[in-house]
């Protein structure tokens, strides 16, 4: 992740259990490996917001042939909420 991140000039990922945390990274990732623009929140100050990029990247996710077998935000919130 560091290595993708550093080629496209994103900060450094050190905790990723806080990193990942709002769905921002995960945006950006994604953004970075499907060479897509995802609409997303930049900065989510809430919970509700949060949980929107999450949604956002499963979208992306199954866009890009990937099957999410059902995953819902909740199903990863719970490892970082």
């Amino acid at each position: 992740v560091n290595y993708q991140f550093n080629q496209a000039n994103k900060p450094e990922i050190s905790k990723i259990e806080e990193d990942f945390r709002d769905g921002v990274n995960l945006c950006h990732l994604l953004e970075i490996l499907t060479k897509q623009s995802i609409r997303f929140h930049s900065n989510p100050n809430n919970r509700a917001k949060r949980t929107e990029n999450i949604h956002f990247v499963l979208e992306c996710l199954e866009k890009n042939g990937l099957q999410t077998y059902g995953l819902a935000p909740p199903d990863i919130e719970v490892f970082f909420f």
